[in-house]
C-alpha cells in the first residue's frame, strides 16, 4: 500500500469509522480515482479532511524547497505556478492579500485541495477564506478559486458542499 493510500486510510478510518474507508476503498477502484468525489456521497468532506490532514506530511517531506521567509499565500503562490506550469488557460495571480488560480484541469479534486489550503493556514495559524466562482465539479469548464486572509476576528467561511455532479486548486 502506497504511503499516500495509507495516509488516507488512517485518516478516514479515524474520522468516520472503518466502514467508510471501505466504501472509498472500493470507489477508489474506479479507473480514475478522482472521480470518488463525484460518485460516493459524503467523499467531499472525508477527501477535504484528508487535505488537511495529508498537508503537515508533505510539508516534512519537501520542506528544504520552501523558502522559510515565505507566508501561507506565498507557499499557495509558488506551488500553484509549479502545478499550473504549462497547463493551457491556468492563471496563477496574486493581489496582495487575495490569490486568485484558474485551472482547466478536469482532475474534480476540489475538496482535497480545499483541505490543502486549511492545511496551510493552519501551519501559519492564519485562517483562510476559500472562494469558488467556478468548478468544473458544477459543470463550468474551468475553476477559479480565490483564496485569501481572513480579516482579524472574523472566522473563515466555509464553502458549501457541493452537489453530486457527473462531470480545481487541482
Amino acid at each position: 500500500m502506497s504511503s499516500f493510500v495509507h495516509l488516507l486510510r488512517l485518516h478516514v478510518e479515524t474520522r468516520f469509522g472503518p466502514a467508510t474507508w471501505r466504501t472509498v476503498a472500493l470507489a477508489a477502484g474506479l479507473p480514475d480515482d478522482s472521480e470518488v468525489a463525484d460518485v460516493v456521497p459524503g467523499t467531499d468532506q472525508a477527501l477535504e479532511g484528508f487535505g488537511r490532514f495529508l498537508f503537515p506530511a508533505v510539508l516534512r517531506s519537501c520542506s528544504s524547497l520552501l523558502d522559510p521567509a515565505w507566508g501561507a499565500l506565498d507557499l499557495l503562490e509558488h506551488v500553484e505556478r509549479a502545478l499550473r506550469a504549462g497547463e493551457e488557460g491556468a492563471s496563477v495571480t496574486r493581489d496582495g492579500n487575495r490569490l486568485v488560480v484558474v485551472s482547466s484541469s478536469q482532475h474534480r479534486v476540489c475538496p482535497l485541495a480545499r483541505g490543502v489550503v486549511q492545511g496551510v493556514g493552519d501551519h501559519f495559524r492564519t485562517p483562510l477564506d476559500v472562494r469558488e466562482s467556478t468548478c468544473v465539479r458544477r459543470g463550468d469548464d474551468r475553476c477559479v478559486t480565490t483564496v485569501s486572509h481572513v480579516a482579524p476576528g472574523v472566522p473563515a467561511q466555509r464553502l458549501p458542499q457541493h452537489d453530486v455532479v457527473p462531470t480545481a486548486l487541482h
